[in-house]
């Protein structure tokens, strides 16, 4: 990939003003190659490839795999290049009682799109795209007292979709390329003093238009792989807590838990689908610790929930919740007059050693099934330990 960017802004304080004029411009131009390598594996205890070789009904000797490698191949060739520009200004101001922030951006982004029909025909699809939108992001913060803050935001945004996702209906005809559109908007409060400081607000989030690519065993071929393109449509209604206490001087208990409600508003070609939970993303997050310091000695206990969450969007398979706890550990020797120091440490990710599945099998998205002999999916990290050594200076 080779890319150029260049920013240029000004900034200048006008009384209780701090204004913002700038402009972004860049070119970037990258290689899309992908290749799939097939290979037989043991997993049952060491990962290892495995050879295999057999004979068949006929009693004729054949070879599935040497050193495990079973077959390989190029399965895109493509090149993408994308030029941008934006303008944008805000001001932040700044009262006694209230501060206000205000943003507003201009962007427009062109594509040029080659791609090849099929790897080694040596016979290419190329056409251009492009597409413009604008954001706008305003928020405001009150102080009620010295120690409680109010604040909300609100922004309207856009993402430009993936170059690679757009396909050629007709020869030198690229489909349609329109921005995906995310309206944010949040409320809450802050609140803190001498040993308690915590937060509270609800969020809504929308996003409209998004090419989804998924990339999948092709049904006609298995030993394909093809990428899947999807309209979707998304909204998430949640509320967020967190809290730290200091106990004592050096000793802190902290934490936080995240709600929240999501579903597709809509989904091109699978209107089954609305309704439905997003793909790996849990209703419920939280996290809690307990951390010590005495500038010698420091040490810290955390727990990780992810509750339970569904594998792909047809919702046809839910992975349980699990828990990671992780310990952290070390002391600080003083070494110099100038401050040098060194810190002895020991970490364990996993302490638990708790058995869980981040994600069900991407390759078979929608198709994927629970309760069979065998699931593929990607397991959580069994129990790490880590011995380190920092040197300050």
């Amino acid at each position: 990939m080779e890319e150029m960017v260049g920013e240029v802004n000004i900034t200048k304080g006008i009384m209780n003003h701090n204004i913002t004029l700038g402009t972004f411009m860049s070119h970037t131009g990258a290689k899309d190659n992908n290749w799939i390598h097939n290979v037989l594996g043991d997993f049952s205890n060491s990962p290892r490839a495995v050879g295999l070789a057999y004979v068949d009904s006929n009693g004729v000797a054949l070879n599935h795999s040497t050193g495990g490698f079973v077959s390989g191949r190029q399965t895109s060739n493509n090149y993408l290049e994308s030029s941008k520009i934006a303008f944008y200004a805000a001001d932040e101001i700044k009262g006694e009682k209230f501060d206000i922030d205000f943003g507003v951006r201009w962007e427009r982004a062109a594509g040029i799109i080659t791609k090849e029909n099929g790897v080694g025909t040596n016979n290419f699809n190329r056409g251009s795209v492009s597409a413009s939108d604008f954001a706008v992001a305003v928020a405001g913060l009150y102080r009620l007292s010295s120690s409680t803050n109010l604040y909300a935001n609100f922004s309207r945004g856009y993402f430009f979709p993936q170059l690679r996702s757009v396909s050629f209906p007709l020869p030198g005809q690229p489909q349609s390329y329109e921005t995906e559109n995310v309206i944010q908007g949040e409320i809450g409060a802050k609140y803190g003093n001498k040993n308690l400081a915590g937060t509270a607000a609800i969020f809504y989030n929308t996003l409209t238009d998004r090419r989804n690519v998924d990339f999948v065993n092709d049904p006609n071929d298995p030993t394909n792989i093809i990428e899947e393109v999807t309209l979707q449509d998304t909204r998430t209604v949640g509320a967020e807590l967190s809290l730290n206490y200091m106990i004592m001087k050096g000793l802190n208990v902290f934490g936080n838990l995240t709600y929240q409600d999501h579903q597709f508003t809509k989904v091109e070609n699978n209107p089954e689908q609305v309704g439905n939970k997003i793909a790996r993303i849990p209703n419920i997050m939280g996290m809690a610790g307990i951390s010590y310091d005495d500038n010698g000695f420091d040490a810290s206990l955390t727990s990780n929930f992810l509750g339970k969450k569904f594998a792909n969007n047809s919702n046809s398979v839910e992975l349980d919740a699990f828990n990671i706890v992780r310990l952290d550990a070390g002391y600080t020797f003083s070494l110099g007059k100038d401050d040098e120091s060194v810190r002895l440490g020991l970490a364990v990710f996993n302490l638990l050693d708790a058995a869980g599945v981040t994600e069900g099998s991407p390759r078979q998205g929608n198709s994927q099934v629970a309760g069979g002999n065998f699931f593929v999916g990607r397991p959580i990290l069994p129990r790490r330990i880590f011995v380190r050594a920092a040197f300050n200076f």
